[in-house]
């Protein structure tokens, strides 16, 4: 049987302009200062976004420990990415996963306790790791810019032309109007940034609609966690979005997509040919 769509309080649209009217100068300060300011603020959100993944994933082992070790862990991390090399890095990583995922062995869940760490704490190295690269503050406002294109559009053309929904396992209210609307925006808003850097806009434009495809995926896997934690949203911290992970889940998994490609393009290709000088 297919469940109905979830009610939208009547003021959800004011709560969403309100938050990115802070959110959005936010994002863009931090990236474009660099530096110990970005540093500061991936510390924040790794964090935010690890206390919130292992409230869902693993709420019945002690959170405060794990908290602490979060912090811990994050700080470390940041401070390791602008100092050593990626494979220390790395490691440091993965022993952050081993330990939440013995801190968290009760509830039955260790394994994707641990990979929530990873999954939430790689998306700001590689923030970091990109804009201290060459051409990196323009690579990293324009995966903005097309993120928040596809989160956009998914939106209002979801709720203004409705149909079908796109899956309804992970995110009743989600359609294929919004999801093809956030692709065709994306590959136009990737079109924009190809002219704005002198590029050619063909590669922008299958850059954007590539990179709508994986934050909407990232979008739906996040709900489905959320499905699996039996709540609505992955936290109350964000009014208008719930969490930061809720705001943050298409950004994460567009920002790995895009650290793939940063490592693997060919060093002529248009949108990531800054990236590797």
């Amino acid at each position: 049987m297919r469940e109905a769509p979830r009610p939208r309080p009547s003021n959800e649209l004011a709560l969403r302009v309100a938050s990115a009217v802070v959110m959005v100068p936010f994002g863009i300060g931090v990236v474009w200062g660099g530096g110990w300011w970005l540093a500061a603020a991936c510390v924040g959100i790794g964090c935010a976004l690890n206390w919130e993944l292992q409230r869902l994933i693993a709420p019945t082992a002690d959170l405060r420990v794990r908290t602490l070790l979060v912090w811990v862990m994050c700080a470390g991390l940041v401070v390791l990415t602008r100092f050593v090399s990626l494979p220390v890095v790395l490691l440091w990583v993965g022993a952050g996963g081993a330990l939440l995922a013995a801190l968290s062995g009760a509830c039955g869940r260790p394994g994707l306790a641990g990979l929530g760490f990873v999954a939430a704490t790689v998306p700001p190295v590689v923030f970091l790791a990109m804009r201290d690269a060459s051409g990196g503050m323009g690579l990293l406002l324009a995966l903005f810019l097309l993120v928040w294109a596809t989160d956009i559009a998914a939106y209002f053309a979801g709720r203004g032309f409705g149909g079908p929904r796109l899956s309804p396992a992970q995110s009743p209210n989600k359609t294929w109007a919004g999801g093809v609307g956030a692709v065709l925006c994306a590959g136009l808003a990737g079109a924009a940034v190809g002219g704005v850097m002198d590029n050619a806009p063909w590669p922008w434009v299958w850059l954007g609609v590539a990179t709508s495809v994986v934050a909407q995926a990232g979008d739906l896997f996040e709900s489905q966690i959320k499905r699996w934690a039996g709540v609505k949203d992955a936290s109350r911290l964000i009014p208008g979005h719930g969490g930061v992970l809720d705001r943050l889940d298409s950004l994460m998994a567009a920002s790995l997509f895009w650290a793939l490609l940063w490592v693997a393009a060919p060093a002529d290709w248009p949108p990531f040919w800054a990236g590797q000088g």
